[in-house]
This record gives structure tokens, sequence and C-alpha cells, in this order.
């Protein structure tokens, strides 16, 4: 009466063995798939945020390039204006030789006064927090703010290695409007930018009109976080 047993055992071993390699030969290759499948799908994620990235990165450079445009042709019409031209050259007269530094500021200051409230004006409008005139010498004969001193040289001293001295030169050689790099000036916390462009009278170069641009634009358009996520991250 036992002897069927071990056939009946011997059946279910071999169901087993079987069922455990069918279920081997099938998993493996679904698993194999998903991998597959997986890692596609991980790549094309990454390609699809990497190329969202660099369309708001294209549209972001876009912007801030046309508002640099926009205010190097402001300065540059600026630039022509007759009062300008008229500020420039009578204040370029000014003696400054052998004086103190500070009889130097206390004449400029006197003789740009005639100018103060429409320079003020003019920076106001257009959005400025610093307007300068520059003599063809590089002295500075009329400031806006006191961040770049009245008297100051462009030429020599701690403003020579500036941004607003190296603006200052290009315009002056190249007779074309610039745009400078933020840097900080004297006390002033927040970091300026120039547009520095040339000033002509008659044909003539007799100086060059910076007009400072402080970074709340620039910081406006990078702290922007559409399109990046609620958290930008």
């Amino acid at each position: 009466d036992l002897a069927p047993l071990p056939a009946a055992g011997m059946q279910r071993s071999i169901a087993g063995r079987l069922l455990f390699w069918f279920l081997v030969i099938a998993l493996i290759p679904c698993a194999l798939l998903t991998a597959i499948t997986a890692r596609i799908a991980a790549s094309a994620l990454e390609k699809s945020v990497r190329d969202n990235l660099v369309h708001i990165a294209g549209a972001k450079a876009a912007e801030l390039e046309a508002y640099a445009i926009e205010r190097v042709r402001d300065g540059a019409a600026l630039a022509r204006s007759p009062t300008v031209i008229d500020a420039v050259t009578s204040l370029a007269r000014e003696p400054g030789g052998d004086e103190t530094p500070a009889a130097t500021r206390e004449r400029l200051s006197a003789a740009g006064r005639t100018f103060e409230s429409y320079f003020g004006y003019v920076a106001k409008t257009y959005g400025y927090s610093q307007l300068i005139l520059v003599d063809a010498a590089g002295r500075v004969v009329f400031s806006l703010e006191d961040s770049v001193p009245l008297g100051a040289s462009l030429l020599a001293g701690q403003l020579a290695s500036s941004e607003l001295a190296t603006g200052f030169d290009r315009a002056r050689t190249l007779l074309q409007s610039e745009l400078t790099g933020f840097q900080t000036y004297g006390k002033t916390a927040a970091p300026l930018a120039f547009v520095t462009c040339p000033v002509f009278a008659e044909g003539r170069l007799v100086g060059v009109l910076p007009l400072g641009l402080g970074p709340q634009r620039v910081w406006r358009s990078l702290s922007d976080l559409s399109g990046l996520g609620e958290t930008g991250e």
C-alpha cells in the first residue's frame, strides 16, 4: 500500500523544480526589462529637466541683455543732450591744479549746483542710482552722490583700478557707450555698474557721462522662480 508514495513525491519535486525554473526564466527578463525601462525613463526625465533649465536660463539671459542694451541706449541719448554737454564743458574749466582736495571739491560743488536739480530729476526718471560727469582728463567734475568724490581722478589713486575707470577709458578710446561690471564704491552698501557714454561738443570729445545702475533689476530677474517648481530647486 505504501509503494505509490515515492512516485507522488517525485512528481511534486519535479513540478516544483519546473515551477522554480519557469519563474527564474520569466522573472529575469522582466527584471532586466524593468531596469532598462527605468533607466530610459530617468534619462528622458533628466534631459527634459536640463532642456527646461537651458530654456529658462536663455530667457533670463535675453531679458538681462535687453535691459543692458536699453540702458546703454538711454545713456547714449542723454550724453547728446545740450545740458550734459554744457555741464561737462563748463565744469571742466574749473581749476584743480595745486588746490587741496577739499578746496577742489568745494569749488566743483558750488559750480555744479546749477545742474544738480536737473541731473537729480534725470537720474530718478531713468532709474539710475548715480550720475557722474568726468572731463577728458579723467577728473570727476560732478557727482550726484558721495560714492565717487568730486575732484577725484580716474587715472590715478584708488579709482584707477575700478570698473568705472575701465569704462571711462573704453568710452574715451572707442568713442562709444560701454557697460561696466558691478563694484562697490565708497560707503555705498549696494554695488553699482556704470553705463559710460562719451560726450562730444562740436565733434570733439570733452568728457564722459557715467550713469550708475544698482543690482535690484538683476536680482529681481534672478529671483524669479517661474518654471522651476515651488522652491526653485
